[in-house]
């Protein structure tokens, strides 16, 4: 538990947390753009992408 902390510290995770991507179907969050479109392409798209449905009533 961290009772004092430096302001720096505090500046340093905001910084790290405005870079960071959140997938808008899910609360997933990334790095980077490219792993978020990756993420987005695979676990999202409509066609059938590289993610095997896992849902045992079968598509929505």
């Amino acid at each position: 538990m961290k009772l004092f902390f430096r302001k720096k510290d505090v500046d340093k995770k905001n910084s790290t947390q405005s870079n960071q991507k959140k997938c808008k179907y899910c609360d997933m969050i990334f790095d980077e753009e490219e792993r978020l479109r990756r993420h987005v392409r695979k676990a999202h798209n409509d066609k059938g992408g590289d993610m095997p449905n896992l849902n045992p009533f079968g598509p929505s």
